[in-house]
């Protein structure tokens, strides 16, 4: 039987991000992938790294997916409807995927760094969004060094206008007006 240990990062939401899988056939890691996400949430980035394992797995096998996103195994045992459009969208493709593949999964949920192999999944995954968040053409953070990324002011004075956030935020307040934004 083979395993699939899955994880995704994010900076923030949404942010650059990246996904770990890691394959295992028994106790043995076989094969390990990592991705760079442009854009995502962590969520979206768990669901990326569950797709790109079914796809690595043999069509018509049975594949026990350990994850620790409650939310990721709540989707997919279909106990939560996903209310984001993009989560919406990455379950569909999984289904779709599932029924074309002829994969059958049996999803189990974990705490996280609970088992090696699913830590390491959380490592590739963190290594990832660095090296995203690394290539983005973002300026950095004028109070901690930080990438920034585009968000929109929700309140205060800036309610309505995009600025550049610090990807540390709250921990780091630091911002940067965006150019054409009208402040």
């Amino acid at each position: 039987m083979h395993t699939a240990f899955v994880a995704g990062h994010a900076t923030g939401t949404p942010s650059p991000g990246g996904f770990g899988l890691v394959l295992a056939v028994g106790e043995r890691a076989t094969w390990e992938q990592d991705g760079q996400l442009e854009r995502t949430t962590p969520h979206e980035a768990h669901l990326i790294a569950v797709r790109e394992a079914l796809r690595a797995v043999p069509a018509h096998t049975h594949v026990e997916l350990v994850t620790s996103s409650d939310l990721v195994r709540r989707l997919l045992d279909d106990a939560q409807q996903a209310r984001k459009p993009e989560l919406a969208q990455r379950v569909g493709e999984i289904r779709d995927l599932l029924h074309t593949r002829g994969v059958r999964v049996r999803l189990l949920h974990t705490a996280p760094d609970t088992m090696a192999l699913l830590t390491r999944a959380q490592d590739l995954a963190q290594a990832a969004t660095r090296r995203a968040a690394a290539s983005v053409n973002s300026p950095a953070c004028p109070r901690c060094g930080a990438r920034m990324t585009i968000r929109d002011v929700r309140t205060g004075p800036r309610r309505g206008t995009r600025i550049w956030g610090c990807t540390r935020f709250p921990d780091c307040r630091g911002v940067i007006p965006l150019f054409g934004s009208g402040t």
